[in-house]
Protein backbone atom coordinates (compact mmCIF):
# COMPACT_ATOMS: atom_id res chain seq x y z
CA UNK A 1 0.00 0.00 0.00
CA UNK A 2 1.20 3.52 -0.79
CA UNK A 3 1.61 5.53 2.45
CA UNK A 4 3.06 8.98 3.09
CA UNK A 5 5.69 8.50 5.81
CA UNK A 6 8.36 10.66 7.39
CA UNK A 7 11.92 10.23 6.19
CA UNK A 8 13.16 9.48 9.71
CA UNK A 9 12.23 6.39 11.74
CA UNK A 10 11.28 6.47 15.41
CA UNK A 11 13.76 5.44 18.12
CA UNK A 12 12.27 1.91 17.87
CA UNK A 13 12.91 1.91 14.09
CA UNK A 14 9.21 2.25 13.26
CA UNK A 15 7.73 4.25 10.40
CA UNK A 16 5.73 7.30 11.36
CA UNK A 17 3.07 9.13 9.34
CA UNK A 18 4.19 12.25 7.55
CA UNK A 19 2.35 15.46 6.77
CA UNK A 20 2.13 16.12 3.01
CA UNK A 21 1.36 19.81 3.61
CA UNK A 22 4.67 20.19 5.44
CA UNK A 23 6.60 18.04 2.99
CA UNK A 24 8.31 16.18 5.82
CA UNK A 25 8.25 12.78 4.14
CA UNK A 26 7.61 10.90 0.95
CA UNK A 27 5.17 8.45 -0.55
CA UNK A 28 6.28 4.83 -0.66
CA UNK A 29 5.02 1.25 -0.69
CA UNK A 30 4.62 -0.15 2.82
CA UNK A 31 3.44 -3.73 3.62
CA UNK A 32 0.50 -3.52 6.03
CA UNK A 33 -2.12 -5.84 7.49
CA UNK A 34 -5.40 -4.24 6.47
CA UNK A 35 -8.23 -4.75 8.97
CA UNK A 36 -11.81 -3.70 8.31
CA UNK A 37 -11.64 -1.35 11.30
CA UNK A 38 -8.76 0.52 9.63
CA UNK A 39 -10.87 1.53 6.61
CA UNK A 40 -12.92 4.64 7.38
CA UNK A 41 -14.29 5.28 3.89
CA UNK A 42 -13.73 4.50 0.19
CA UNK A 43 -13.62 7.31 -2.35
CA UNK A 44 -15.01 7.35 -5.87
CA UNK A 45 -11.70 8.75 -7.16
CA UNK A 46 -9.67 6.33 -9.29
CA UNK A 47 -6.05 6.84 -10.32
CA UNK A 48 -4.29 5.09 -13.19
CA UNK A 49 -1.08 3.90 -11.54
CA UNK A 50 2.06 2.74 -13.35
CA UNK A 51 2.56 -1.01 -13.63
CA UNK A 52 6.13 -1.14 -12.35
CA UNK A 53 6.12 0.10 -8.76
CA UNK A 54 9.78 -0.76 -8.22
CA UNK A 55 10.89 1.98 -10.56
CA UNK A 56 11.84 5.15 -8.62
CA UNK A 57 10.47 7.43 -11.35
CA UNK A 58 7.11 5.68 -11.25
CA UNK A 59 6.94 5.96 -7.47
CA UNK A 60 7.70 9.67 -7.76
CA UNK A 61 4.94 10.01 -10.37
CA UNK A 62 2.46 8.39 -7.97
CA UNK A 63 3.57 10.78 -5.21
CA UNK A 64 2.94 13.79 -7.45
CA UNK A 65 -0.50 12.42 -8.32
CA UNK A 66 -1.23 11.94 -4.62
CA UNK A 67 -0.14 15.48 -3.70
CA UNK A 68 -2.20 16.95 -6.55
CA UNK A 69 -5.21 14.98 -5.33
CA UNK A 70 -4.83 16.41 -1.83
CA UNK A 71 -4.45 19.89 -3.29
CA UNK A 72 -7.65 19.65 -5.33
CA UNK A 73 -9.78 18.13 -2.56
CA UNK A 74 -8.78 20.19 0.48
CA UNK A 75 -6.30 17.68 1.86
CA UNK A 76 -8.70 14.82 1.14
CA UNK A 77 -11.51 16.26 3.28
CA UNK A 78 -13.80 16.99 0.31
CA UNK A 79 -13.36 13.67 -1.48
CA UNK A 80 -16.67 12.15 -2.50
CA UNK A 81 -17.26 8.83 -0.77
CA UNK A 82 -18.37 5.75 -2.65
CA UNK A 83 -22.14 5.42 -2.45
CA UNK A 84 -23.28 1.79 -2.06
CA UNK A 85 -26.51 2.40 -3.96
CA UNK A 86 -25.65 5.09 -6.50
CA UNK A 87 -22.11 3.97 -7.36
CA UNK A 88 -22.01 0.27 -6.47
CA UNK A 89 -25.67 -0.38 -7.41
CA UNK A 90 -26.29 -2.54 -4.34
CA UNK A 91 -29.98 -3.38 -4.13
CA UNK A 92 -32.07 -4.66 -1.25
CA UNK A 93 -33.40 -8.19 -1.60
CA UNK A 94 -36.03 -8.88 1.11
CA UNK A 95 -35.64 -12.64 0.64
CA UNK A 96 -31.91 -12.78 1.42
CA UNK A 97 -30.95 -9.48 3.11
CA UNK A 98 -31.70 -8.92 6.77
CA UNK A 99 -31.63 -5.10 6.55
CA UNK A 100 -32.36 -2.53 3.86
CA UNK A 101 -29.09 -0.99 2.59
CA UNK A 102 -30.81 2.39 2.31
CA UNK A 103 -31.83 2.25 5.97
CA UNK A 104 -28.26 1.37 6.93
CA UNK A 105 -26.83 4.33 5.00
CA UNK A 106 -29.36 6.70 6.58
CA UNK A 107 -28.49 5.36 10.04
CA UNK A 108 -24.80 5.85 9.28
CA UNK A 109 -25.41 9.49 8.33
CA UNK A 110 -27.31 10.07 11.58
CA UNK A 111 -24.42 8.63 13.57
CA UNK A 112 -21.98 10.93 11.74
CA UNK A 113 -24.16 13.94 12.57
CA UNK A 114 -24.24 12.94 16.24
CA UNK A 115 -20.45 12.55 16.26
CA UNK A 116 -20.06 16.13 15.04
CA UNK A 117 -21.80 17.52 18.15
CA UNK A 118 -19.60 19.20 20.82
CA UNK A 119 -20.19 16.43 23.36
CA UNK A 120 -18.50 13.94 21.05
CA UNK A 121 -15.78 16.26 19.77
CA UNK A 122 -14.28 16.51 23.25
CA UNK A 123 -13.81 12.76 23.56
CA UNK A 124 -10.12 11.90 23.75
CA UNK A 125 -8.41 9.20 21.69
CA UNK A 126 -7.74 7.24 24.89
CA UNK A 127 -11.47 7.15 25.64
CA UNK A 128 -12.20 5.97 22.12
CA UNK A 129 -9.65 3.16 22.44
CA UNK A 130 -11.14 2.12 25.79
CA UNK A 131 -14.60 1.99 24.21
CA UNK A 132 -13.29 -0.12 21.33
CA UNK A 133 -11.65 -2.50 23.79
CA UNK A 134 -14.88 -2.74 25.76
CA UNK A 135 -16.91 -3.53 22.64
CA UNK A 136 -14.35 -6.11 21.53
CA UNK A 137 -14.48 -7.84 24.92
CA UNK A 138 -18.29 -7.80 24.85
CA UNK A 139 -18.23 -9.42 21.43
CA UNK A 140 -15.80 -12.11 22.63
CA UNK A 141 -17.97 -12.81 25.68
CA UNK A 142 -21.04 -13.23 23.47
CA UNK A 143 -19.18 -15.60 21.16
CA UNK A 144 -17.93 -17.67 24.10
CA UNK A 145 -21.43 -17.82 25.59
CA UNK A 146 -22.80 -19.03 22.26
CA UNK A 147 -20.06 -21.66 21.99
CA UNK A 148 -20.77 -22.87 25.53
CA UNK A 149 -24.49 -23.06 24.79
CA UNK A 150 -23.87 -24.85 21.50
CA UNK A 151 -21.48 -27.33 23.13
CA UNK A 152 -23.90 -28.03 25.97
CA UNK A 153 -26.69 -28.73 23.51
CA UNK A 154 -24.49 -30.98 21.41
CA UNK A 155 -23.50 -33.08 24.40
CA UNK A 156 -27.13 -33.89 24.98
CA UNK A 157 -27.88 -34.57 21.34
CA UNK A 158 -27.42 -37.56 19.11
CA UNK A 159 -25.12 -35.56 16.81
CA UNK A 160 -22.25 -36.09 19.21
CA UNK A 161 -22.78 -39.87 19.19
CA UNK A 162 -22.94 -39.90 15.40
CA UNK A 163 -19.84 -37.70 15.06
CA UNK A 164 -17.92 -40.02 17.39
CA UNK A 165 -18.90 -42.88 15.10
CA UNK A 166 -17.61 -40.95 12.08
CA UNK A 167 -14.28 -40.20 13.79
CA UNK A 168 -13.82 -43.85 14.80
CA UNK A 169 -14.46 -45.06 11.26
CA UNK A 170 -12.00 -42.52 9.89
CA UNK A 171 -9.48 -43.60 12.55
CA UNK A 172 -9.31 -40.22 14.22
CA UNK A 173 -10.03 -41.64 17.67
CA UNK A 174 -9.66 -45.07 19.28
CA UNK A 175 -12.45 -47.19 20.72
CA UNK A 176 -12.27 -45.17 23.96
CA UNK A 177 -12.67 -41.89 22.04
CA UNK A 178 -9.08 -40.89 22.73
CA UNK A 179 -7.88 -38.84 19.74
CA UNK A 180 -5.01 -40.05 17.57
CA UNK A 181 -2.69 -37.60 15.80
CA UNK A 182 -5.23 -37.46 12.99
CA UNK A 183 -7.96 -36.42 15.41
CA UNK A 184 -5.75 -33.79 17.05
CA UNK A 185 -5.06 -32.24 13.64
CA UNK A 186 -8.79 -32.11 12.90
CA UNK A 187 -9.41 -30.46 16.28
CA UNK A 188 -6.87 -27.76 15.41
CA UNK A 189 -8.62 -26.78 12.17
CA UNK A 190 -11.39 -24.21 12.07
CA UNK A 191 -11.24 -22.30 8.75
CA UNK A 192 -12.63 -25.16 6.63
CA UNK A 193 -14.29 -28.58 6.85
CA UNK A 194 -12.14 -30.18 9.57
CA UNK A 195 -12.89 -33.80 8.66
CA UNK A 196 -12.40 -33.39 4.90
CA UNK A 197 -9.26 -31.26 5.25
CA UNK A 198 -7.69 -33.76 7.65
CA UNK A 199 -8.45 -36.65 5.31
CA UNK A 200 -6.76 -34.77 2.47
CA UNK A 201 -3.68 -34.06 4.60
CA UNK A 202 -3.19 -37.62 5.83
CA UNK A 203 -3.84 -39.14 2.42
CA UNK A 204 -0.77 -37.31 1.06
CA UNK A 205 -3.00 -35.39 -1.33
CA UNK A 206 -1.17 -32.08 -0.99
CA UNK A 207 2.29 -33.58 -1.54
CA UNK A 208 1.54 -34.11 -5.22
CA UNK A 209 0.38 -30.53 -5.86
CA UNK A 210 2.29 -27.47 -6.98
CA UNK A 211 1.55 -24.10 -5.31
CA UNK A 212 -1.05 -23.06 -7.91
CA UNK A 213 -2.96 -26.33 -7.60
CA UNK A 214 -2.77 -26.17 -3.81
CA UNK A 215 -4.18 -22.63 -3.76
CA UNK A 216 -7.04 -23.70 -6.03
CA UNK A 217 -7.91 -26.71 -3.84
CA UNK A 218 -7.78 -24.66 -0.64
CA UNK A 219 -10.11 -22.10 -2.19
CA UNK A 220 -12.64 -24.93 -2.69
CA UNK A 221 -12.42 -25.83 1.01
CA UNK A 222 -13.28 -22.31 2.20
CA UNK A 223 -15.83 -21.51 -0.54
CA UNK A 224 -19.23 -20.81 1.05
CA UNK A 225 -21.31 -19.13 -1.66
CA UNK A 226 -24.47 -21.21 -1.86
CA UNK A 227 -26.19 -18.87 -4.31
CA UNK A 228 -24.42 -20.14 -7.40
CA UNK A 229 -23.71 -23.63 -8.67
CA UNK A 230 -20.03 -24.57 -8.67
CA UNK A 231 -18.50 -25.75 -11.93
CA UNK A 232 -15.51 -28.09 -12.30
CA UNK A 233 -12.35 -26.51 -13.73
CA UNK A 234 -11.64 -26.97 -17.44
CA UNK A 235 -7.84 -26.84 -17.19
CA UNK A 236 -6.17 -30.27 -17.00
CA UNK A 237 -3.77 -28.99 -14.34
CA UNK A 238 -6.72 -28.31 -12.00
CA UNK A 239 -9.19 -30.93 -13.18
CA UNK A 240 -7.23 -33.91 -11.77
CA UNK A 241 -6.76 -32.47 -8.25
CA UNK A 242 -10.41 -31.39 -8.24
CA UNK A 243 -11.51 -34.92 -9.13
CA UNK A 244 -9.38 -36.37 -6.31
CA UNK A 245 -10.87 -33.80 -3.95
CA UNK A 246 -14.36 -34.97 -4.91
CA UNK A 247 -13.36 -38.60 -4.33
CA UNK A 248 -12.17 -37.88 -0.79
CA UNK A 249 -15.24 -35.71 -0.12
CA UNK A 250 -17.46 -38.53 -1.40
CA UNK A 251 -15.74 -40.96 0.99
CA UNK A 252 -16.27 -38.62 3.95
CA UNK A 253 -19.91 -37.97 3.00
CA UNK A 254 -20.57 -41.72 2.68
CA UNK A 255 -19.14 -42.39 6.15
CA UNK A 256 -21.23 -39.56 7.61
CA UNK A 257 -24.44 -40.83 6.03
CA UNK A 258 -23.75 -44.39 7.20
CA UNK A 259 -23.15 -42.96 10.69
CA UNK A 260 -26.62 -41.35 10.66
CA UNK A 261 -25.38 -37.80 10.21
CA UNK A 262 -28.07 -35.61 8.65
CA UNK A 263 -26.36 -34.43 5.47
CA UNK A 264 -27.17 -34.52 1.77
CA UNK A 265 -24.33 -35.87 -0.30
CA UNK A 266 -25.15 -33.69 -3.31
CA UNK A 267 -25.01 -30.51 -1.22
CA UNK A 268 -21.86 -31.65 0.61
CA UNK A 269 -20.06 -32.28 -2.67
Amino acid sequence: MYLYCKDKLTSESFLQPGNPSKGDGRLGIVPVVLHDTAVQAISTIQLNLPHNHRDADNVKTVELMYLELLKRFDGGKSLKELDPMGDMEIEFDPETDEMDIKALVEAQEKVKEECMKPAFKNISQAQIEMFKTKESLKSEIQELEQEIKKTSQMIMSSDLVNMKRVMRRLEMVDKNDVPHLKGKVAAGLSAADEILTTELIFSGFFQELNPHQMAAVLSCLVYNDNKSEGKPPKEDELAEPFQKLLEVANKVATVMIESNMEIKKEEYL
